[in-house]
């Protein structure tokens, strides 16, 4: 779970409907944060080596959903341009 929203006083509700269930988390990245998918961009589009580019993508991409209609799926990754010009 990659959500850089997942902040010191944030209250998270995993609710399990199942009686009996256990939980586990798994591997949490809350700090992570958005934009994994991006790494090919800034490596092949603004020629970033792989390491920056991981970067970069954890800590100042954010995700919008924005399509869930009839099986089809939109995300955009946004990165703010000022970081390119760095």
């Amino acid at each position: 779970m990659h959500n850089k929203d997942l902040v010191t006083g944030t209250t998270l509700s995993l609710p399990v409907y199942v009686d009996g269930a256990l939980f586990s988390a798994g591997d949490g990245h809350v700090g992570r944060g958005d934009g994994e998918e991006m790494l090919d961009f800034l490596v092949q589009e603004k020629h970033r080596d792989r390491d920056t580019a991981y970067i970069l993508a954890g800590d100042a991409v954010d995700l919008r959903i924005t399509q869930l209609v009839d099986g089809k799926k939109g995300v955009h990754a946004l990165l703010p341009k000022a970081i390119l010009l760095r």
